[in-house]
């Protein structure tokens, strides 16, 4: 099987999607009429790639915890080693799924939404209010996405951009189920310095390297902190590798700068990566697009004061009340393996970031007070019990309108 597997892998991605994503249209079920209505004590199976670190398994495994909190019939469907991601983080000890009625939520983009309910199988999958959570980081879905709809009951987004965008391509509204964000409570992997001041960073090298804007970070701080020895600058790269050319673009430009820069490329389970994110003092993102922003709002959930691009997703849950938004122009995004014309993406104002991460220095107790604020705002949008009352109204909403 994996010859077999190298070889499709020589083959040019492109075709390979085309072939993958006739395969998977052809075979996936439309989404039936539900014969029995889901009620408050039914089964609600969550799909997705719980065990990866990725955003969209910790979307995931934010739902599981949110539903588990407010003393919901939750199950699991991991999808792991389905979509080939690598397993990290453990899988919690539950029921397992039942076939019948019950809420089937799958944390997939299309095309790999249409595969999950392969994977799942129709003997599970039948008969379940199907919710599809999609997210996307630009003014409109790729027009193949409009192909997989159907498989779905609903389709739930986490932001108001990425809403407006599933019906900008499709003409298809969503529905609105965030993202649970919930802090825990682990001690720092670093503890905390008093004559330190250490700026965190989250990206991935592989899949969003230009859309998640490292080097613009690099050089925020640089401008703040030049010479400073007293700085560090934590880039947490998933998916570095020593020698890759992009982090010795970023170690150079930091040198350029006179600074310390450290690169974190572990792949950490949930309680790693919340200690690992309370041992900074700064959270900083000059990303360029985002769906949600997870890592943004985890820094917030964790009381940490955060500069960040003010896009339209982030623009959801971060202003000047509780952090530091970096103002933006917009230019045209780079082209996608999938979407050679995404749009526009955001670019923020470097100088703007460089002046906010220096007021933060200077005035550490007003930083730690924005922190608490920052965490309070996303308790009050992505708590357990918000999440769980979003899902209600979804669920209301599906069976009081006509399905689409």
């Amino acid at each position: 099987m994996s010859i077999i597997h190298d070889l499709w892998r020589l083959i040019p991605h492109r075709f390979r999607r085309s072939v993958f994503e006739r395969a998977v249209l052809t075979t996936a079920p439309a989404a039936s009429p539900i014969k029995v209505r889901p009620g408050p004590e039914t089964q609600i199976i969550v799909a997705g790639v719980l065990q990866a670190p990725t955003g969209l398994g910790e979307a995931a495994r934010g739902m599981v915890q949110a539903l588990l909190a407010e003393r919901r019939d939750v199950r699991i469907v991991d999808l792991t080693e389905a979509f080939r991601q690598e397993a990290v983080v453990p899988l919690p000890d539950l029921p397992k799924p039942r076939p019948g009625p019950g809420i089937l939520i799958v944390f997939a983009n299309p095309p790999m939404s249409s595969y999950a309910l392969h994977a799942i199988g129709r003997p599970l999958a039948d008969g379940k209010l199907k919710v599809g959570s999609w997210v996307w980081e630009y003014a409109r879905v790729p027009e193949r996405w409009g192909q997989h709809t159907q498989q779905y009951h609903v389709l739930a987004t986490p932001t108001r951009l990425v809403d407006r965008a599933i019906m900008a391509t499709t003409g298809i509204k969503s529905a609105r189920l965030p993202y649970h964000v919930a802090p825990r409570m682990t001690a720092p992997e670093h503890p905390r310095r008093l004559d330190q001041l250490r700026i965190g960073f989250i990206g991935d090298i592989l899949a969003a390297a230009g859309r998640k804007n490292p080097i613009a970070v690099v050089e925020a701080v640089g401008r703040a902190f030049a010479g400073r020895d007293d700085i560090v600058l934590d880039l947490i790269m998933r998916g570095a590798r020593p020698g890759h050319p992009l982090i010795g673009v970023l170690e150079a430009r930091a040198r350029d700068f006179g600074l310390a820069v450290t690169v974190d490329s572990r792949l950490l389970d949930t309680d790693q990566h919340w200690a690992r994110l309370r041992s900074l003092d700064v959270f900083c993102s000059l990303h360029r697009a985002e769906g949600f922003g997870l890592n943004i709002a985890e820094a917030m959930a964790a009381g940490l004061p955060v500069v960040a691009t003010q896009c339209p997703a982030v623009g959801d849950y971060l202003d000047a009340a509780v952090g530091c938004p970096v103002p933006w122009s917009a230019v045209p995004a780079e082209p996608l393996l999938d979407d050679p014309n995404p749009g526009v993406w955001a670019e923020p104002d470097i100088d703007a970031a460089a002046a906010a991460l220096k007021a933060i220095d200077a005035d550490r107790a007003a930083a730690q007070a924005l922190g608490a604020k920052a965490a309070q705002r996303i308790d009050s949008l992505y708590s357990a019990r918000a999440i769980t009352a979003a899902l209600d109204t979804l669920v209301e909403g599906y069976f009081a309108a006509p399905p689409r």
